[in-house]
């Protein structure tokens, strides 16, 4: 009993750090063409997180987080900024932003 109690208090203790670690955050713009770079969410990842949770939730309506891909086809981490990414749907770039 004592054992499984030092586990899980272990257990605990590791996520308790994870939680209170600062988090990436980053913001999710859209560019339509011929318009404005207009902001339309911000997530608590890093860019290529943040674009691959966008896309699947506005573009794809899946919320399960749990099954979401490592990279989509069609992404593309920017070559003069590595860390931004980019993703073109239709006639708009959606694009994201770490800070």
């Amino acid at each position: 009993m004592n054992e499984q109690l030092n586990d899980d208090l272990k257990a605990l203790s590791r996520t308790m750090d994870y939680v209170h670690t600062p988090k990436e955050r980053s913001v999710i713009c859209e560019l339509p063409d011929g318009g404005s770079l207009q902001k339309v969410a911000e997530y608590n990842l890093n860019a290529k997180k943040a674009l691959i949770a966008y896309i699947m939730q506005k573009l794809h309506n899946n919320y399960n987080t749990w099954v979401y891909p490592e990279h989509i086809e069609g992404m593309r981490e920017s070559k003069s900024k590595p860390g931004n990414w980019y993703y073109d749907y239709g006639n708009k770039v959606i694009c994201s932003y770490s800070y």
